[in-house]
Parts: C-alpha cells; structure tokens; sequence
C-alpha cells in the first residue's frame, strides 16, 4: 500500500492528478506532500484554483494524517474549500509555509472544525500580521507546534498570541516577526499560552533589558532550546 505520497503541485498535470487522487489505492495514503517543488519567482508560480479543486474533491483522500502544501501562494481566498473538504478531516499535521493565506486564511483556518485535530502548525512567511483570531476564536487547543516565522506580527500580534489558549504547545517559532520588548514581556507573563520547550525568536528587536527579564521568568524553567 502506498502510505506516502509526494507530487510537484506546480508541475503535475491535472488529468494525473485526477486519476491518482480518486484511485481506491489512495485510501492507505497518511502523508501527502504536495509542495511547488522549484517555483520560479520570475512568474509569481502559483497553485491553480483547478489543481486546488481536484485536491479537495479527491474520492478516496480522507486518511490524511500529514499535509504539506509548501511555496503554492496559496492566497486565503483559496483556503475554505480545502478547509471543508474530506482530505482535511483527519489531518494532524499542516504545513502552508510560503504561502499567501494572510489575515482571513488564518480566521478561516484557526475556526474551522477540522482544525480541531490539529498537532502541528507551520505558517512561516504567510503575509500574517494580525493574530486576534488564534486569540479569541481558535478551536485548534490541541496545538504541540506553532511556526509563524517571518509573518511581521509586531507587539500587537505577540500580546494576541499570548491571549490565546494554546495550552499544549512545546515548539513556538517567532523567528523574524518584528516583535520586541513588550511583546516578549506579554509572552512570559502570559496567563494561559502555555510556556514551550522550544522557543526560536531570532532576527526580532528585543533589547538585552528585556531579555534579561525573560530570563528570570517562569518560561525559561521549561525551555530546552531556546
């Protein structure tokens, strides 16, 4: 049986994909990596609504455990089908890195019912600047793994994000976010996210004071990799 299955979403051609999609051996398939493999930023290489429909209508895709769908610019727009769809339902793993979901794709995403079975998040460079949703509407409590790396959610979205329920996170990636002192201040002092055993805060702006400060904190009793 085939458990893994990994395509080019950019250059498999969408009579294949049909086929393959709503072939019955499709069923054992767990992990789908569906990634634009080398998209060519002279031409803006962008999933297909057609492609994208052919994914979400697929027959015999509801095993999905892991779904990586990498570098389509997949616009937010784009997102409610696939959210709907069968192949979402058991997906534990989802990883949109280097799309373009924005501030709507998150809402979407974060309220969505199939997100409920959510472990794993990955929305690094997603044109994200806004978090009030994962802090007021998110069902996805189950999260362990969060990366909103290189999404420019400033103080502002730090201070939502440490509003948020996310009570089971280990891993939270905030790599390049334009967060600073206040936003990491709101993070440690954060009544309900819970502190992670990975924390990743590179290329931000916070000073060394506030550094100073987290470290003394009840967070970094917790981290391992920081």
């Amino acid at each position: 049986h085939i458990g893994e299955l990994r395509l080019d979403s950019l250059r498999t051609k969408p009579n294949t994909l049909s086929i393959l999609f709503n072939a019955p051996g499709m069923k054992h398939v767990t992990e789908l990596c569906f990634d634009a493999h080398h998209p060519d930023p002279r031409w803006k290489d962008e999933i297909s609504q057609g492609t994208l429909d052919i994914l979400c209508r697929a027959t015999y895709l509801h095993q999905i455990e892991r779904l990586t769908l990498e570098h389509n610019l997949i616009h937010g727009t784009q997102l409610p089908p696939l959210l709907r769809s069968r192949v979402m339902r058991g997906v534990k793993v989802l990883i949109l890195d280097q799309n373009n979901i924005g501030n709507q794709g998150l809402l979407d995403l974060v309220t969505s019912p199939n997100a409920e079975h959510l472990r794993v998040l990955g929305l690094r460079d997603n044109n994200i600047t806004d978090l009030a949703a994962l802090a007021t509407q998110a069902v996805c409590t189950e999260l362990e793994s969060l990366s909103l790396d290189r999404n420019p959610i400033g103080d502002n979205g730090a201070v939502k994000l440490a509003a948020s329920q996310l009570k089971k996170l280990d891993t939270l990636s905030l790599e390049h976010c334009d967060i600073g002192d206040r936003g990491l201040e709101a993070l440690w002092r954060s009544n309900t996210l819970r502190p992670p055993h990975t924390l990743d805060l590179a290329t931000n702006h916070i000073t060394h004071d506030a550094m100073a400060a987290f470290a003394q904190s009840a967070w970094t009793s917790r981290l391992i990799h920081l």
